[in-house]
């Protein structure tokens, strides 16, 4: 992509606003907050940290808001043994370091807190002095434009850990996503045009998705015992599949029927049960009761 972004001003910055704020309405229905401060750090060239559970559309947000004021970008997937050459640079033949993913204007550090001390290290250094330094002590120069925009996991996610203060403080705002009610409809509206599931059906997925959320759930089995929910994507590929129930079965409508079949099958792995409880349930378990709860509230 071409940068056009480096050395200008705040006047010139606020020129792209319109644009951002309209890609992100045409792309991404929510997250209305997490926008804000991402566009609020670009006028402030700062780095921001979106917390949220995998799978909520945190990285297509950043790369909507990317693609909006035509720079560079790339992305790291942080997993507990990367190492810092892995982000910074990698060995050519011949002993020559070759640029890589940190070299860009705009860094998505997807799961930010899964990533190795020794790595986090080079990371704060990047953010504060805006260079490397490789292993022959030559200096590199990261772009003058430099944002990361980071993703965080909450830390009763599997794998995670509080991040150090000394990391903390390089960033200049942290923005925790909360997923509103009654939005699954709107999303998967503005990405399917042709359904072959009715406004009543695919209310009554709504109400499934919200009611399986313990913030919004009327139901005690999920307030009680879901600690983790399932992701916007993970709805999104429960509606896929209930269309393949309907697929199967030569109908070219999907029907109540198809909304729970094998059910639990499709979200066992993807709820977390609480484990402080006197009864501990499974997953499978509390699917089983949820889906014989509400089934006598759409049926």
């Amino acid at each position: 992509m071409t940068n056009i972004v480096d050395n200008i001003s705040l006047e010139e910055k606020l020129k792209y606003i319109p644009t951002i704020k309209a890609n992100f309405e045409k792309s991404i229905k929510w997250l209305n907050e997490a926008k804000d401060y991402i566009i609020k750090s670009f006028l402030n060239w700062e780095h921001v940290i979106v917390e949220w559970y995998p799978w909520n559309w945190k990285t297509d947000l950043v790369n909507v808001f990317a693609h909006s004021i035509w720079v560079d970008i790339k992305r790291i997937q942080w997993t507990n043994d990367l190492m810092p050459q892995d982000i910074i640079w990698y060995m050519w033949k011949d002993w020559v370091f070759k640029k890589w993913p940190i070299f860009t204007n705009i860094l998505i550090v997807d799961e930010i807190n899964r990533i190795p001390s020794k790595s986090l290290s080079w990371l704060i250094s990047a953010m504060a002095e805006k260079k490397i330094v490789d292993d022959n002590w030559h200096v590199m120069k990261l772009p003058d434009f430099f944002m990361i925009v980071a993703t965080q996991n909450p830390l009763d996610n599997s794998g995670v850990y509080e991040l150090p203060e000394a990391i903390k403080d390089r960033f200049w705002v942290k923005v925790l996503i909360e997923k509103q009610e009654k939005i699954l409809k709107e999303i998967y509206l503005s990405k399917e045009k042709n359904s072959l599931i009715s406004d009543k059906i695919l209310d009554n997925i709504e109400f499934i998705f919200d009611n399986l959320d313990p913030r919004f759930s009327k139901f005690d089995i999920i307030k009680e015992n879901i600690l983790v929910w399932p992701s916007i994507r993970a709805w999104l590929q429960y509606i896929q599949y209930v269309k393949t129930n309907a697929y199967l079965n030569w109908r070219d409508i999907v029907i109540l029927e198809d909304l729970f079949k094998d059910i639990k099958n499709v979200f066992e792995d993807k709820i977390v049960p609480k484990n402080d409880n006197v009864i501990e349930l499974s997953s499978k378990d509390i699917l089983k009761k949820y889906v014989e709860e509400i089934k006598s509230k759409i049926c």
